[in-house]
């Protein structure tokens, strides 16, 4: 009796970590990175509370990183806010201020087409935003 209830008991269990497993695979296979370039930010107010707020430039992005070779300009916002800790928003507004518009900055999305994209980190010169923040920081 024991071991029925037992197994009666671990057959949904199994069924769910099979099917959980099942999703995570295709979520994994089929989704990928794409860096987007951003533009049209102001030096001189960038920051609004902690976040970045930054336009796409789909002029400057590589249009061969997605699936088809073409930018799927519909599929994402014009604009995105990213957002960043507090502690580091002030030490951000002032090198990006010093900078002025010669910094590269792009937005990594993980994108899979016919969903939605998630905005995962910003990029700064091609460095990780963090990354770049200690480098500069050092430097000063």
């Amino acid at each position: 009796m024991n071991k029925k209830l037992i197994a009666a008991l671990s057959l949904p269990v199994i069924f769910m970590a099979g099917w959980m497993g099942i999703l995570s695979f295709e979520r994994c296979s089929i989704q990928h990175d794409v860096i987007i370039a951003v533009s049209g930010y102001d030096p001189r107010d960038l920051l609004s509370g902690h976040y970045i707020d930054l336009n796409l430039n789909w002029k400057d992005t590589d249009c061969s990183q997605f699936f088809e070779k073409v930018c799927p300009q519909k599929a994402f916002l014009q604009r995105y806010k990213f957002y960043l800790p507090e502690k580091d928003a002030a030490d951000m507004q002032t090198l990006i201020n010093r900078s002025g518009n010669n910094l590269d900055l792009a937005l990594v999305f993980s994108y899979q087409k016919d969903k939605r994209p998630v905005l995962k980190e910003m990029l700064v010169d091609n460095e990780n935003w963090k990354t770049w923040l200690n480098l500069s920081l050092i430097h000063i």
